[in-house]
């Protein structure tokens, strides 16, 4: 359970929605929706642009995975950490309110494990020396 490990991890999972976010908002929407009618051009851009997002943090934490003890990767482990809790929280109230469709839970579970990861990770980045 290494930064390097977690990096590609995030990397994986940001390059897989966010290809899809950015190419696909449609199928997302019809997969993750409860009413896919509420898919218009706003939201697809929406998705568009959270795609885009995700594909450049997937840049990122590729580029991050072989940097050495640093606040820069203490920031990117932290990045990824709250985005993962954020991730929970919002998925777990869509879907417990009737916006999501069941299968958002995989999306839960995988923002819990790179959470809890993170979450472990974080005390071993602290110990930088500036």
């Amino acid at each position: 359970m290494n930064t390097k490990n977690f990096f590609t991890l995030e990397t994986i999972n940001c390059v897989v929605f966010g290809i899809i976010l950015f190419f696909f908002p449609d199928f997302i929407g019809q997969e993750y929706l409860t009413n896919p009618d509420l898919i218009n051009e706003a939201s697809k851009l929406v998705a568009k642009g959270y795609g885009s997002l995700l594909l450049a943090m997937a840049i990122a934490f590729w580029l991050s995975r072989k940097s050495g003890p640093s606040i820069a990767r203490h920031a990117m482990v932290v990045l990824a950490t709250f985005s993962n809790i954020f991730l929970i929280i919002i998925h777990s109230m869509a879907i417990l309110g009737g916006v999501e469709t069941a299968i958002a839970w995989g999306t839960v579970v995988m923002a819990l494990v790179l959470a809890i990861w993170g979450l472990m990770l974080i005390p071993k980045e602290r110990d930088i020396t500036v």
